[in-house]
């Protein structure tokens, strides 16, 4: 894949889906709001839920993001693994 194939990619799929999924989730975070108004709850508890609610939902998206490196720097390692495993049999072969 090449830099414009990427360039190509991200302005095309990956760009418009996160703005999809951004307007999205600040949508439901206002819906969010006004539920918590209709409650009746005080405000400060009202404050405090949408501090940690917030809170809570950055640490989510964060550690989502984190296993996904995590799987993503696996996987890499287990394709150079194979490949220089590959090479090395190659030329220690002795056919």
């Amino acid at each position: 894949m090449t830099v414009a194939d990427f360039a190509n990619l991200y302005v095309s799929v990956i760009e418009p889906t996160l703005r999809i999924l951004a307007f999205f989730f600040f949508v439901i975070f206002i819906i969010w709001v006004f539920m918590l108004l209709k409650s009746g709850e005080k405000k400060g508890d009202m404050i405090n839920a949408i501090m940690m609610g917030t809170w809570k939902g950055i640490a989510a998206v964060t550690l989502f993001f984190g296993a996904a490196l995590a799987w993503i720097f696996k996987f890499f390692m287990r394709v150079v693994t194979v490949v220089f495993a590959s090479i090395r049999d190659f030329f220690t072969s002795e056919v």
